[in-house]
This record gives structure tokens, sequence and C-alpha cells, in this order.
């Protein structure tokens, strides 16, 4: 058999190789396919997922060496290239694929363009791929742990274009490089560096530091340069139109985002707009150029809150703003934002900024407003927040704020006002709470307020300003449904100006303390503590040409509260202190008061106000142009002013201590008071005002100057009562009384006095006036009052004394000046001579009218001797006169019926050559004794009558020529009788003393010298003689007192010499008309007591001295009766 031999091992080596051989062909044709393969499914798949054409010129990929790549890419849609490359290659490592982890080592991008669409149903485009809208929220997938880095990518004129509805942006990529980039942990941050543009803007990309585990972390340096805000004009036109600028950025940026969701971005650098125009048809905004520089962070928390913090720069030049419906225009010139601003959003809103702001010259203006300031600055501190729940707003501020000439102007038909300053400033804090809906808000100020110039004008009503103004303290204002004010503060305002019409008033003002003030409904109460002063304060009234100053002025309400509803009520106390105030008129001081005090304002006790006193103290009105007199008062008491309801006013009292009235030289004294009282004066609402009564106390008049000088006048007191004043009803006064007026008057010589009295001048007449509203019920002069007079222009001085018993006015009514009001005056002169006026008047009719009875009884012959001497040259040594007058004056009209009684006349001529005025037939003395008649009276009837206007009498004219004329009548019979001869004068002497012989007489009284009490002889004398006078009721008795020139000296030689150095001795002489004045009084005291007579009819003639030789002193009682009378006529 034959033997078999094995094969080879070789055949398995063959097929191995076959089997190898084929794999390497097959790998080769999958290697040299796969690009084919792909790029020609890669077109399929763009074709059918809305490509309009895809056309790929090469695809390298090379599974050895993990390069691939993509060249000449084109897919169009809409014959628009909407994603292309020029040239992309990546170097993958495929060893990194078994980790599950996408690393390309290097990689070129060349020529990209992808054009990303966003649709208005919400699908997105991305070249020529549509992806619908999903829902909000997507589906969550698993996490299929793949990574992704790239080491090295590098970016080369590459175009990204982004379109929405009506916006679109293209970004072109110069250059970019990408390193590191990893979406696991990486060891190193990546970088991104990319140079290209944005809508031709270039922008410029360096960051530094991009992470995208454990969180995402991009940040490093952004440069744009001019990016157009019209680019985004179409996407915003619906709320912008017109929307332009240009953005600049130049700064670095961090962003991060971490795996809770927190999002955190810090920005450091510029970022400006140019030219921007921003607005609608509500607003717009312009500027050349808004720029800032500095940092801002953004911050995100997991869940919504959101943190914005800048610090850094704003600037702004001609910002203008404006509001058309409002026409409201707003520019600000340059401003100047710097400092930190802080941003928290949460559940509210939070805005803090800590700075410096400044404005260089800014405007606002509108119709009827402008407001503008040169310049502005604050530094400080501005807190905002919003609460997310309740929607409470507060605002804080804190710092300083400086204005340069702020200015606000208002205008309107009804109103307008200007107000500015030079400068104003506040240094303090501001907190505002705008609470929530209709709750409160709160504003508080606490802090310095400061401005120079401040001026506010009101056109034709007011112009204010201050120079200075200082306002430092705390104030604080709640509005709700009420309103709450409250302020503590010290403030200061200097030079004030305020000119209202033609009122112009200055002065510097303090306040330091407290006000208070709330209002609840219809009620409201302010409260005062604290003290307001003034400082040379005056006001200057031009169309009255007055002006009023005062140096001081002091306001201090301490806890003063004044509460306003139904019925006013004030509580606490205040007083007022003024210094050295004067109001002058042309320049010329009319008033000046050293101080004025008020204390105690507080409130009465139900209602009202109530103030203790009112004092002025050196109260001085100078003499001047128009004022030839000066007042001086010391002091003014007011006291006890109330007022229960701020409408009727009483004052209790009012006390002018020692007012003194001087003349324009200011040393003689015209009117000096010891005080004037006011009591009760009461002032309602409408304006009626009554008095209880004004008191005047001691007061001197007419005191010339001199330490020896004495007052004219005296009184001792004034005193009105009852007096009421309305604008209806006028002035009334119940009574007037003056209490022991009395006047010492001396009249002498004057250089210039001339011999003729001049006769007034005639005066027109002039229209009858408005009647004065003026009534009084009466006016009486009581208490010792009257006058003494002394004559020195005579040769011989004359003297006369007149008191007064009573004298009466009635029923005054100045509102009827054609109805006559009745008066009385009664009284003595030189203590023996009753004197006594009644009648009526009306001074102000339109014809001036009196009616008046007028009586004279008693007056001393002797005493107006210094008148008869220096005219007729003789004097009257004894005699009584009693004038009887009966005036009637209407209008210009004269009636004037006088009867003169002479009684007891002697006469002794001293002038020889005077005498001669008279051209008397006879002597004197036979002349006066034809006159008598049968009791050794002179009784003259001269009526007298004419234009009140052409009459004037001298000094003695109306006895002289009444005597004058008499004696003419009186001698005729004489001189008839004397034609018979010897024998007829002899039967006419007869005949006149059988007349004499025929009159009633009583026994004298003699007395023993220097003795004045009655015997029981002179007693029982007197007792019959007053029975007779107690018979013969109605009729005048006088009883006549003379004491012997010896009495003193009853052994000295009874010689004419001796007689002439006795009646020297003034002493002797009032010691002896001492001892007749009280023979006479006691006369007459037995009289009235014993018999039922009346004082006014029992008169005691003027104590005298008999000047005989021989004889006793005696009282001598006579009747004075009737006369025949003979009459006389003045021309």
């Amino acid at each position: 058999m034959p033997q078999t031999t094995p094969r080879p091992a070789r055949s398995w080596t063959k097929r191995l190789l076959i089997a190898l051989a084929l794999l390497v062909v097959l790998a080769a044709s999958f290697l040299v396919g796969l690009p084919f393969a792909v790029r020609y499914a890669a077109v399929r798949w763009l074709l059918a997922h809305g490509a309009q054409s895809a056309d790929i010129e090469k695809i390298n990929i090379n599974l050895f060496t993990g390069i691939a790549g993509v060249k000449g890419l084109q897919v169009r849609l809409d014959n628009d290239v909407v994603l292309g490359d020029k040239n992309v290659n990546v170097d993958f490592n495929l060893r990194s694929l078994i980790k599950k982890e996408g690393h390309i080592e290097t990689g070129i991008i060349e020529g990209l363009v992808i054009d990303i669409e966003s649709r208005p149903d919400g699908a997105l485009r991305v070249g020529s791929i549509s992806i619908p809208a999903g829902p909000d929220q997507p589906e969550k997938k698993e996490d299929m742990s793949w990574l992704f880095r790239a080491d090295h990518v590098e970016l080369k004129n590459c175009e990204v274009r982004y379109n929405l509805p009506r916006l679109r942006h293209t970004l072109l990529i110069d250059h970019g490089v990408l390193n590191n980039i990893f979406t696991g942990r990486a060891n190193s941050p990546g970088t991104v560096e990319l140079e290209g543009s944005v809508n031709g803007t270039p922008v410029s990309l360096n960051l530094d530091r991009i992470e995208l585990q454990p969180q995402l972390v991009v940040g490093g340096h952004v440069s744009v340069k001019g990016y157009s805000l019209a680019a985004l004009q179409d996407l915003l036109s619906d709320v912008l139109q017109p929307f332009t600028g240009k953005v600049g950025i130049d700064g670095d940026v961090l962003f991060s985002l971490e795996e809770n969701g927190a999002i955190s971005t810090n920005y450091k650098g510029k970022l400006n707009v140019a030219g921007i125009d921003i607005g609608n048809s509500g607003f717009s905004t312009q500027s050349p150029l808004l720029a800032y520089t500095g940092t801002v962070n953004y911050t995100q928390a997991a869940g919504a809150a959101i943190g914005i913090e800048l610090d850094g720069l704003l600037q702004g030049d001609q910002v203008k703003v404006g509001v058309p419906a409002a026409e409201l225009e707003l520019l600000e010139h340059q401003f100047r934002l710097e400092g930190q601003t802080t941003i928290s959003v949460d559940n509210g809103v939070t805005v803090a900024t800590d700075g410096s702001l400044g404005f260089t010259g800014l405007s606002l203006a509108m119709p009827s407003m402008d407001v503008s300031h040169a310049g502005s600055t604050w530094q400080g501190r501005v807190e905002y927040a919003l609460a997310g729940n309740s929607g409470k707003q507060t605002i804080a501020a804190n710092g300083k704020l400086a204005l340069k000439a702020p200015r606000y102007t208002s205008s309107g038909d009804a109103f307008a006002l200007q107000t500015g300053a030079d400068k104003l400033a506040w240094d303090g804090r501001i907190d505002v709470d705008l609470g929530t809906g209709d709750s409160g808000k709160r504003i508080v100020t606490n802090g310095l307020l400061s401005g120079d110039t401040y001026q506010l004008t009101i056109p034709d009503l007011l112009d204010f300003s201050e120079q200075t103004i200082l306002v430092n303290g705390k104030t604080e204002l709640i509005v709700d449904q009420n309103l709450k004010l409250q302020s503590r503060t010290n403030q200061q305002h200097r030079d004030i100006r305020v000119l209202a019409g033609s009122t112009e008033s200055h002065g510097s003002m303090t306040w330091q303390g407290r006000v208070d003030y709330v209002k609840k409904g219809f009620d409201s109460q302010l409260l005062l503590d604290g003290k307001l002063d003034g400082r040379e304060l005056d006001a200057e009234l031009k169309d009255q040409q007055l002006k009023i100053s005062q140096q001081e002025l002091a306001f201090v309400p301490q806890q003063l509260r004044l509460n306003i509803g139904k019925q006013l009520r004030l509580d606490g106390i205040a007083t007022i202190a003024g210094k050295r105030m004067q109001v002058e008129k042309n320049d010329a001081a009319l008033v000046q008061v050293e101080s004025i005090a008020v204390g105690k304002i507080r409130g009465a006790e139900k209602a009202g106000v109530r103030v203790d006193e009112i004092s002025v103290k050196e109260v001085r009105m100078p003499s001047g142009k128009g004022r030839g007199v000066e007042v001086q008062i010391p002091d003014i008491a007011i006291r006890d002013i109330s007022s229960p309801d701020f409408k009727k006013v009483t004052v209790a009292r009012v006390n002018i201590s020692k007012p003194l009235v001087l003349d324009g030289t200011g040393k003689a004294v015209l009117a000096a008071l010891d005080g004037v009282t006011v009591k009760t004066i009461t002032v309602d609402n409408p304006l009626k005002v009554s008095v209880a009564s004004v008191t005047a106390d001691n007061g001197s008049f007419l005191k010339k100057e001199g330490p020896e000088a004495k007052p004219v006048i005296t009184l001792k007191e004034a005193t009105a009562q009852t007096i009421t004043w309305s604008d209806k009803n006028g002035l009334f006064c119940d009574t007037i009384a003056l209490d022991t007026v009395r006047s010492d008057y001396v009249r002498t010589a004057k250089k210039d006095d001339a011999t003729e009295e001049k006769k007034p001048e005639q005066k027109e007449k002039s229209e009858k006036g408005p009647t004065m509203p003026v009534r009084i019920n009466s006016i009486a002069v009581t208490g010792n009052s009257g006058f003494t007079f002394t004559d020195q222009t005579t040769s011989v001085p004359f003297f006369t004394e007149f008191v007064l018993q009573n004298s009466e006015v009635n029923n005054i009514d100045l509102a009827a000046p054609d109805k006559p009001f009745p008066y009385t005056l009664k009284g003595t002169f030189d203590t023996w001579s009753p004197f006594d006026i009644s009648g009526t008047c009306a001074p102000l009719a339109d014809a001036f009218v009196v009616k008046a009875k007028i009586r004279l009884r008693n007056y001393s012959l002797e005493k107006i001797s210094p008148y008869v001497i220096d005219t007729i040259g003789t004097k009257f040594v004894d005699g009584q006169l009693y004038i009887t007058s009966d005036l009637s004056i209407d209008g210009d009209k004269l009636d004037l019926d006088n009867n003169l009684v002479c009684r007891e006349i002697k006469a002794q001529t001293v002038s020889e050559e005077a005498q001669g005025a008279l051209s008397l037939p006879v002597s004197l003395d036979m002349a006066l004794s034809m006159l008598r008649d049968n009791n050794g009276d002179i009784d003259l009837d001269m009526p007298v009558s004419g234009t009140l206007s052409d009459f004037s009498v001298g000094k003695a004219d109306i006895i002289i020529t009444a005597l004058s004329k008499a004696i003419v009548v009186a001698v005729t019979p004489y001189l008839a009788y004397s034609a018979l001869g010897p024998a007829g004068a002899v039967a006419y002497v007869g005949l006149k003393a059988g007349q004499e012989a025929m009159k009633d007489s009583f026994p004298l009284l003699e007395f023993a010298d220097q003795v004045t009490e009655l015997s029981s002889k002179q007693q029982t004398t007197l007792s019959e003689i007053g029975k007779k006078i107690e018979a013969d009721k109605g009729q005048d008795y006088a009883i006549c007192s003379k004491a012997m020139v010896w009495e003193l000296d009853p052994g000295t030689g009874k010689t004419v010499d001796n007689q002439k150095t006795i009646l020297q001795d003034k002493a002797r002489k009032k010691t002896l008309l001492a001892l007749s004045r009280k023979r006479a009084v006691a006369t007459r005291e037995f009289l009235l007591d014993r018999f039922s007579l009346d004082t006014d009819h029992l008169l005691i003639c003027p104590p005298a001295i008999n000047y005989e030789l021989t004889g006793k002193p005696y009282v001598k009682i006579r009747k004075l009766g009737a006369a025949t009378g003979i009459q006389g006529m003045l021309p």
C-alpha cells in the first residue's frame, strides 16, 4: 500500500493572507468610500430637511489619524446660502471615544456661514433645518455622560446671521481661537479669542476663563465699538420710535451659572452711548454722549432674588428729555454720577446708592412752569425700598446737596410766581415712607438747609427776598386721613426784604424750638414751643410815607397750643418783647418806643385767649415839621386782655403813667398828667367799641421853662364814663366829669404888642362837611375848679380869681348840629362875686347859634381899676359891679343886652391928662354923683347889636363908653338947673340929697380893733336885720366889711405919711384884709344859722380897708334893690 503524505501548513497561511488581504481591501474600500457615503447621506438628509439645494465639495474622514474635514459646503434656501463653509478640518482623538468623550485636539473652521431664524410661531430654523416650538418644559432626557473637549480650534472668516421678524443681526468673525474648551471638570480654564463685527460694528472678545463644570463660568475682555441701536429700531418700533444711538463696550466680564440655577455677572470697564435719541409719542430722550466707567455686578439667586451692584462713574452731556403731552422739556447740560449703587429684587425691590451726583446747568420748561439751576452736586447715600407683599415704598437720603442759582417760575392767567436763590444747600437725612394704597405717607428731614440770596416774586403782589437762610433740625410730616407735622429746628433768616404793593419791609429773624401741627377732619391743632427773634425790622408804607422800625422783637411760646374747631381754644403760655420801635413820616420820627412787652398770652378757662399784661415803656412822639409838640409817656400798662371767641376782645384796664406834652423846643410843658386810666374796653364783631371809663389824674398844662415856672392850668381828675363807638351809631359818651380844674394865667407885655387890637380876618364860609356822629349826655366840671388871671400889661397889674362851683353841658349831639344843647356855669370871682351863665349852644350848625343868660354880682370895682387908670386916668377905690347880660348869636348876627349896676362906686383921679379922654362937662366925681340913684347905685343899660365879624371891644371899652354916654345924659338936668344960677344948683343938689335919704339902710356893726367875734349887742341887731331879710325873699343883700388902717398900730400917729408907710407893708395889708373877711363871714354865718336864707342871695363884698384918718372897723348890710337906670348905647 502506498504511503500517504500530509498537506503542508502554508495552505492555511495562504488562506489567512487571502482573508487578511480581503479585509484590508474591504477596510480600504470602507475608508475610501466612507467620505463619499457620508457626503451622499448628508446631502440627502439636508434636502430631506428643508434645503432648497445642498452641495458638499468634499468630506475628508481619516479614522486612523482622527482627522475629519468638510470643504465647500453650501446649503441654500430661497436662493440664499443658509449653511456653508470654505474649509473645516478637525483632529479627533479617537481613543477618547472609549471614555465617551469627544476630543478635538486641533481644528480649523474657515468660511463657516450659519443662518439662524426665529419665527413668529416660536419655531427655530438653523440653516435649513427647522425645529418646531416645543413645550415650555422640555422632556428630561437621560444623561449619556458624554463629554466634549476642544484643545485648540481656530475660526477664520466665519459669519453667523440671526434673524427675528423685525430684527437682523450678522456676526462676522475675522479670526477666533478656542483653547481648552471642556464640558467636564478641567484642570485649567478654557479661553476664547475672537475678532470680528456685529452689523459692521467691531467686536473683540478675549475670554480668558471658560469653565463648563461644575458650574458655567465665562470671563474675559469684551470690546464693542459703536454698536448702532438703529438695528433694534424695527423690533422696538411698537413702543419706541425713534431708537437710535451708538453703544460702545470696553471691559472685563465674568459670568457664572451654578448648578442650582444661580447666576452671577460681573462687568468692569466702560460703557457709552453716543448720539442717543430714544422716544415715542409720549416722551423723547436725547444726548450727544452718555458714558459709564466702572463695575456692574448682577446676581440672581436660585430662587428669584436678583442683585445688581454698580460702582463707577456715569457722565452725560446735553441730555434732553421731552414730554410732548405735558409740553415738558428737560435739559441737563452736563451731569456726573459717581459712586456705588446696589439693587436687590426679591419679594420686593431695594435700591441703594452711595456716591456723588453733579449737574452743570439744568432747565425744565413747561407752558406754565420753568425750573433751572446753573449747577448742582449731591454727595451721600440714597436708599429706595418697595415691599413685595404690601407694596410699601420708602426712600431715604443722607448726604449733602448743593444747588447753584436755582430758579423756579410759574405763570398762569390767575397766578404767577418766580423764586430762586444764588445758592441752596442741604446737609442731612431725608426719610420718605410712601406707605401702601390709602395708607399714610411720612416724610422726615433731619439736617441743615442753607441758602444765599433767596427770592420769591408774585408779580404785582409780592416780592420777597432774604440774604441768608439757615434751617437746622428735624421735621416730620405724616399724611393719611389726617395731617401731622412736627418740627424741631433752629432757623436763621437774615436780611429779609418783603415788598407787597407799596409796602416794603426788612429785617432778620431767628427761630429755635418746636412747631407741631395736627389736622383731624375739620379740627386742627398748632403747638409752638421755642423762641422767635427779630432784629432790625422795618416796614415802609410808601403811599402813606410812613416807616415803622423795630430794633428787636422776641416771641417766646411755651407749650402754646392753638386748637381750631367749632371754637378756638388756646393752652400754654407765650410772651412777646420788643425794643426800640420807631414810626416815621417823611423821614421824621412820629413815635418812638423803647420797649414793648406782652406778658403771658394764655388760654382762657373755657375757650379763647387771655393776655395778662402789655407793657409799653418810654414812648416819645417828638416834635417836627407840622407837629409843634412833643409827647413823652414813660409807661403804658394794658392789663387783663381776653377774647372768649377770638372775635370779641375785652381789656380790663389801661394805665398810662405820667404822660407829658412839650412844646417844639422840648422845654416848655404844654400838658403833664400823673396818669390816665381806662377801664373795661370791649371790642366786638361787627366792629363796636365800648369803654366803661377813662380817667386822667393830676394834670398840669402850659408850664413855661425854668425851675420856678408854674403851670397855667391844673387838673385833679377828668373822667369820661360809658363810652361806645360803632360805625352805625358813631361815638357816644354818657358823662365827662372834670374835677378841680385850675388855671393861673399871667399876661405879660411883648415887644411886638400893638396898641390897637387887630380885627380878626374874615374867613370864607366853608362848605358844610359831613356831620360828626358824636353824642355826649353831659359834661360837668366839679371840685375846687377855677382860674386866676394876672395882667401885667397895665401900669398897675390886674389880678382876679374865679372859683367854679359847678358847670354842666348836656345832650350834645353833633350828629344833629342844628339842635342846640343846654349848658350852665356857676362860680365866684375873688371869693365874693357870684357869677353864672346858662343857655344853649349849637356851635356846628350851619349858622352858629348861642343863647346865654350871664350874671355877675358883687364884683369889686377896685379890681378893674388897672384898666380904667390906663384909659381915663381914674381908679375906682370902692364899689361893686353887677352885670346882667342876655346874649344871642345867630350866625353872624349879634344881640347883647347888658345891664351894669355900680354900687357904692368911688373914684379917684390919677391922671388929669388921661381923664380928659372922657370930655365930660363936669368933674368925674360930680358926674358919678349925678348918676347915682336913690340907693346910691349907678344903673346902666347897654344893648349891643350888629355883625359879629365887625364887633371888637377893647379892655375897658364897655365900662368907659357906658359911663361916658350915661354921664352926658345924667348931667343934663344939672346943667339945666345951673342955668338958673346958684339957686338952681342948690335946688338940684337938695333934690339928690332927698333921694339919698329915702333909700333903705341897716345899722352899722362897729368892731373894736382886731376883734372879729360878734358881740351880744351886734347879735341882737343882726337878729332884727335877719327877720327883714328873711321876709324879703329872692332879694339880694350885700355884707360889706372894712378894717381900719390903724387897727394893728393904734398908737401910731394918724397922719397921711404914716398911713402910706403902713400900706406899703404887704404883710400888714394882708392881715387887715383878713380881719375884714372874718367879720363879714361871721356876720353871714350868724344870719344863715338863725334864719332860712339862701346863701346865693346873701353876698359878701370883697374885704376892704378904710383909709380914713378917723373911724372904726365896721360891717354894713345893704339891700341890692332895683334901680331906675340910665340907658346908653354902644355904637
